[in-house]
């Protein structure tokens, strides 16, 4: 039996699993998924789970941890993919064969790359030491934790008000932390019987001139309205100089006191990729992804026979304006399509297929019910947004998940998160 071996169950790595799962024959070529965890975490929520108001503490913040966390023996076809928890030790391209730090060797004729990308911190003194990342569950457990800490120690007078958080990082996490932070505090405010303005300072801190640099300014200023209402700061165009354990420094001199730290501002390529020998990439560290998504030599310039990559781990120049397209989790999930698709085209001898990027939509949540939209050119705002995003992320199970899954895991998650609304 041959092996096809997928590095990452990311959304694009899960996908290229499940689609091959659906075409490949099961005597002849066996799925192999490798991830470091035994679930794919929906990472468009962590926002959700590091605000979540109202749940029930339990020792391991198990029912925060579900509803965000879809177990990969629960998926599509997972008695036809193999799935190895197991962290990646080596990969050697001419041999074709990955070595895993427990000690497992997996030989391949297919493999593709889906390995995600890693928190940047850009050099910046003290950001990994003082703030809080938002990239694991753990992380928006950890958050979560921290924020109903602090509003405990408030109560018992403690701690000073308002309770000062700083969100670094003004791209779509920063925007969706920020704003649903904004409505937990209100929330735990009340609870505690606390006014719910006095109690609360939340500051979004962005380098660039203006949050969200990637939309228009028609969009971008329903999103400023927003916040506004929230009565969240925002400052622009003002890098972070320093983070320390209570405070952060910024270029211009001007100094913030701070509560909760919490960074998200910004990814960069996986570290493992450098290790690789032979594999091309490009001066970030992503891995070169051609028209077919296939990989290419650093030594050769020739594509590396039947190893493919997709998601944030790697540099696809768009062809319509030869520019990286950005990473979103809807365009990996098309890119693991397109990798199994190829795969299998590859294993009948047919003519790859070309990926022609489309990201002319994106949704960003601002804070309870609340959402700001563009679909194919059309603006949504408030509720109407809300119920777009919610669609979208049910879409996404009943893709994954059979149906009564799905729907189990999208109304469990909605009935924590909207406590919080």
């Amino acid at each position: 039996m041959k092996n096809i071996v997928i590095l990452g169950g990311g959304f694009g790595g899960l996908r290229t699993a499940i689609d091959l799962s659906d075409k490949v024959d099961d005597k002849e070529w066996k799925i192999i998924l490798i991830d470091r965890n035994n679930y794919q975490t929906f990472t468009p929520s962590l926002y959700e789970v590091a605000s979540a108001f109202g749940v029930a503490p339990d020792a391991y913040s198990l029912k925060l941890r579900k509803t965000i966390a879809v177990p990969f023996d629960e998926v599509k076809n997972a008695d036809k993919i193999n799935f190895v928890q197991a962290e990646i030790a080596e990969l050697d391209l001419a041999g074709k064969q990955v070595k895993t730090r427990g000690g497992q060797i997996f030989e391949f004729e297919y493999c593709d790359f889906a390995l995600g990308a890693e928190t940047d911190n850009f050099g910046i003194p003290g950001v990994s030491d003082y703030s809080f990342m938002l990239k694991t569950v753990d992380d928006g457990v950890a958050i979560n934790k921290n924020l109903n800490e602090l509003f405990k120690e408030a109560i018992e007078e403690k701690r000073e008000l308002p309770i000062k958080i700083i969100v670094g990082g003004g791209g779509f996490n920063g925007i969706e932390t920020a704003a649903e932070l904004a409505c937990c505090a209100k929330n735990l405010a009340k609870l505690c019987g606390m006014d719910a303005v006095a109690c609360r300072g939340i500051t979004i801190i962005e380098a660039m001139p203006r949050i969200l640099p990637m939309i228009g300014d028609k969009e971008r200023a329903k999103v400023y309205k927003r916040l506004k209402d929230l009565r969240v700061d925002i400052l622009e165009g003002d890098p972070i100089n320093e983070v320390g354990s209570d405070f952060i420094s910024l270029k211009s001199g001007k100094k913030l006191e701070a509560d909760l730290i919490i960074w998200s501002s910004g990814v960069k390529a996986n570290s493992f990729l450098k290790n690789i020998k032979g594999l091309e990439l490009d001066e970030k560290g992503r891995i070169k992804a051609d028209s077919n998504l296939q990989t290419h030599s650093a030594i050769s310039g020739q594509a590396n026979n039947g190893v493919f990559a997709i998601g944030d781990n790697i540099s696809f120049i768009d062809p319509k304006n030869q520019k990286p397209i950005p990473g979103m989790g809807y365009l990996a999930i098309e890119q693991g399509r397109i990798a199994a698709e190829n795969i299998i085209r590859k294993i009948k001898n047919k003519k790859l297929f070309s990926y022609k990027p489309k990201y002319d939509y994106w949704i960003a949540p601002v804070g309870g019910k609340n959402a700001v939209a563009k679909i194919y050119g059309r603006i949504f705002t408030g509720f109407a947004g809300w119920l777009i995003r919610e669609a979208a992320d049910l879409r996404y199970l009943l893709g994954i998940l059979p149906l009564g899954r799905a729907v189990r895991a999208f109304s469990e998650s909605t009935e924590v998160f909207l406590k919080n609304d």
